[in-house]
């Protein structure tokens, strides 16, 4: 391997600087950095550095209680350190093996849990700007291997990054032989966990056994993996930034005033609340899995999932009522639509209301309904046509009261314009395309004798219709919303 163990003081705090400056990671005349340390050498040395450079730091200490006595030991050691400089010390000691029993997680996933959980509450109670952690350029290695161990999209291959959020990783320029030759230069004071050279865990066997190999191919392991994994982030970022363009094309909020956040690629987006896709559009994008999965991720949809959501849009013709469900959301698919929501939300179903003349309007859904009786020898109403949003009938063949309700199961009804057949109001819905998520939210109104006699505000049945014989007539408004 190659690396530099004949750097001096200066060298190392230069280099510390400039990648902190690089990066952006924090400002070293303003900032206070909450630095997380262990008792190891690569934390110890991480505290060294900042104090050095005259950065304001706390300290935090995480005490898993898994190695006994040496737990304790480490956390003596961190607030020695700390007390001596008169650096601000935070400790807590966590019930780890019960935390992991009780979320079916590993003891490492855990402690990860339980550590960055804990450093973010001190951040912000304690009036810190960010919180280091002091991976290293060999750590890097070995989180990129095991990714790829364990599959990995590609996001996967970036590796840790610098910075993410408040969380900054200040020693990811140092490889593992120049951290060592560090500490023992500097002559740091640390103290080993003896788990770091069991080869029960996958990193330790990667760190003692495999990447050793490796350096025997390429020495310079660690620049040639960081080198690479700087491609790969720009590469995601400028994916994140096609997806970002796709995902307004091709998906839109079904609901208005959704809160909005912003997701891990810095994208503002609706969160919470319906969504519709364009199907006939999206069949159409290449790679189809590859796009579906990036555009759906933020729900929550599998690799999985989306491959066979693929594989319903791509029919044809295409596939309706197929259902596709994440650990948060469904997405049903009606024609070349799609529809997601969350799984906590149903689409409403609204209780039915009553209009009579004592009663005249009624709101249901959102939507308002209002009727009127008027004379038809004084009235224009008479030679007036049905419009969209109101519609005439003969209000003496009318048994009142009236009822506003969502369709049911086996609603059969006899559509205006189609010379007295009847039509199950399923198949009409069909044949007006009218998506599946949106007929619960359509009003029918019917007399008290179930006879429909509007799908409002779409059609009019033809019974009860207004003749030369009528003597009153019953006129129903339609409003889109409450107040409109």
């Amino acid at each position: 391997m190659i690396f530099n163990i004949t750097f001096g003081y200066m060298d190392l705090q230069a280099r510390f600087l400039q990648y902190i400056q690089e990066n952006d990671l924090c400002n070293p005349q303003r900032d206070r950095v909450l630095l997380g340390v262990s008792g190891g050498r690569d934390s110890m040395l991480m505290a060294h550095l900042f104090v050095q450079a005259g950065i304001e730091v706390g300290i935090a200490h995480c005490n898993f209680a898994l190695r006994g006595a040496d737990s304790d030991a480490d956390e003596v050691l961190v607030r020695t350190y700390a007390e001596t400089l008169d650096i601000p010390f935070f400790s807590k000691r966590f019930e780890t093996q019960k935390y992991a029993t009780e979320h079916g997680i590993s003891i490492q996933m855990a402690a990860r849990d339980l550590r960055y959980a804990w450093f973010e509450s001190v951040r912000h109670q304690a009036g810190f700007d960010c919180i280091a952690v002091a991976h290293h350029a060999s750590d890097n290695v070995e989180t990129l291997l095991i990714n790829l161990l364990r599959g990995t999209g590609f996001r996967g291959l970036r590796g840790m990054e610098p910075k993410y959020n408040r969380l900054i990783r200040p020693l990811l320029f140092l490889e593992y032989e120049e951290l060592n030759a560090a500490v023992k230069m500097f002559g740091v004071q640390y103290r080993d966990d003896a788990s770091n050279f069991s080869t029960d865990y996958i990193r330790n066997k990667l760190r003692l056994e495999v990447i050793p190999r490796l350096h025997e191919i390429n020495a310079r392991l660690e620049s040639t993996f960081a080198d690479n994994m700087e491609r790969i982030r720009d590469a995601v970022l400028f994916v994140d930034q096609e997806i970002a363009a796709k995902r307004s094309a091709l998906i839109r909020p079904l609901d208005q005033h959704l809160k909005v956040s912003v997701n891990a690629s810095g994208e503002r987006w609706p969160v919470g609340g319906r969504f519709v896709v364009d199907l006939s559009a999206l069949k159409k994008v290449e790679p189809l899995k590859f796009v579906l999965y990036e555009l759906l991720r933020q729900f929550s949809f599998t690799p999985a999932v989306c491959q066979d959501l693929a594989d319903a849009v791509c029919q044809d013709p295409p596939v309706s009522g197929r259902q596709f469900h994440s650990a948060t959301h469904v997405l049903m698919t009606d024609r070349n639509v799609g529809m997601i929501r969350p799984v906590d939300r149903m689409d409403p179903v609204a209780e039915p209301v009553e209009m009579s003349l004592e009663r005249p309007a009624a709101v249901w859904m959102g939507q308002r309904l209002e009727i009127s009786i008027d004379n038809a020898s004084v009235s224009k109403s008479r030679t007036v046509p049905d419009q969209a949003d109101t519609v005439l009938f003969d209000a003496d063949r009318i048994v009142f009261p009236l009822q506003v309700r969502a369709w049911r199961n086996g609603d059969v009804f006899r559509p205006a314009g189609m010379k007295g057949k009847t039509k199950k109001l399923s198949d009409f819905f069909v044949s007006a395309k009218i998506p599946i998520w949106e007929k619960a939210q359509i009003p029918v109104v019917t007399d008290a004798e179930g006879v429909i006699l509007w799908v409002a505000p779409l059609r009019k049945a033809a019974d009860f219709n207004v003749s030369s014989q009528t003597q009153n007539i019953l006129t129903i408004s339609y409003f889109c919303s409450d107040g409109s």
